[in-house]
């Protein structure tokens, strides 16, 4: 709704006055003002209804993508400069995870999770909400797992370059 809003188009709004063949002409409608032409009866916008309809897509993208990245951030940070025992169980944890392919967890998954989001009782959590929000939780946890290690082999070899030019300087 905020790009069509940009964009000063309305999904819902008909152009009846466009619908005749005359003015539509052999493209479909497709004009400057309708890039992907008129629907065929109703004369609305395509391109404003394809975009009103990825709205969802583009939310779940989107958070997907920030849960992912400050997740695989934080835990990648934490687990090359604590090293040690807490590196090695946390490396453990991402090879358990990426063990799995994610998608068919997704598929197996999915019904269960969506049944007990709904079971919490949060009005907002019921229906399509409840799978959206599981479909986000399932694409963090199988995505976090590779910008974690990303992050750490960067954090790590920050540590072995400032340790290198620590010991230069001493002696």
């Amino acid at each position: 709704q905020v790009i069509c809003g940009l964009m000063g188009l309305d999904p819902q709004q008909t152009n009846q006055q466009l619908l005749n063949y005359d003015q539509v002409g052999a493209w479909g409608g497709i004009s400057w003002q309708h890039p992907f032409g008129l629907e065929p009866g109703l004369g609305r916008d395509l391109f404003s209804r394809i975009l009103y309809g990825s709205q969802i897509s583009f939310t779940v993208a989107f958070l997907t993508t920030f849960l992912t990245l400050f997740t695989g951030m934080v835990i990648g940070m934490v687990s090359g400069y604590l090293g040690g025992f807490v590196d090695t169980a946390i490396g453990r944890i991402i090879d358990f995870l990426m063990a799995f392919p994610g998608f068919f967890m997704i598929i197996a998954l999915a019904e269960p999770a969506v049944n007990r989001l709904e079971s919490l009782g949060i009005p907002k959590l019921q229906g399509n909400v409840a799978r959206v929000t599981a479909l986000i939780m399932f694409f963090t946890f199988f995505g976090w797992t590779g910008f974690a290690r990303l992050i750490r082999s960067q954090v790590l070899s920050l540590d072995r370059k400032s340790t290198r030019l620590n010991s230069s300087h001493v002696s």
